[in-house]
């Protein structure tokens, strides 16, 4: 009996703590690209005003009422990508039973391959946020150097660009570039 009294909190203990640790370590999503951490979360991403890029982890295949929901919520699914993951715009603060599912990646998801395996041309596909408006793309564009080759589908997420490897960088550090994809 007395052995029982005192091994009951130490197992409790043990099992919170494992818990604990399985709950908090780090996660991370597989793309045909590799295996990318989930950065920690912040507290701007609840209660910032400021259009954010985002991923959002359901646990099923959301339906239009549940997508329609996270619209008049501000939160607009650009694409879905596998595993009930979804590459989403967010244009107003969140509560904190929404935030818990969003998160974002280090930028080094977006590059297809390596920068340095890259042609000498610097010609590349994007894939953008659908809906981003012409003037917002030629602005961006202008303020980074970045040649634009092709915007004739930049209102369903995609635009063909040249840009110099000091530009690059800047096309990672875009949030809402998606993908890079050389040409």
């Amino acid at each position: 009996m007395y052995t029982s009294t005192w091994l009951r909190p130490i197992l409790l203990s043990l099992i919170a703590l494992c818990i604990s640790t399985s709950i908090y370590s780090q996660r991370s999503i597989s793309f045909k690209t590799g295996n990318f951490p989930i950065l920690p979360p912040r507290q701007d991403v609840r209660q910032g005003n400021a259009t954010q890029y985002l991923f959002y982890q359901a646990d099923h295949v959301l339906t239009t009422t549940e997508k329609g929901n996270l619209k008049q919520q501000g939160i607009e699914i650009l694409y879905a990508l596998h595993d009930h993951l979804y590459w989403v715009r967010v244009s107003k603060p969140m509560n904190d039973d929404v935030a818990r599912n969003f998160f974002d990646l280090s930028p080094a998801y977006k590059v297809a391959n390596d920068i340095t395996d890259r042609s000498q041309s610097g010609r590349l596909r994007l894939t953008i946020a659908p809906g981003m408006s012409d003037a917002v793309i030629k602005a961006w564009a202008l303020e980074n150097e970045i040649i634009l080759l092709d915007t004739r589908a930049y209102q369903y997420g995609m635009i063909d660009v040249q840009a110099s490897e000091r530009s690059i960088e800047r096309l990672i550090s875009t949030p809402w570039i998606l993908s890079l994809i050389h040409i």
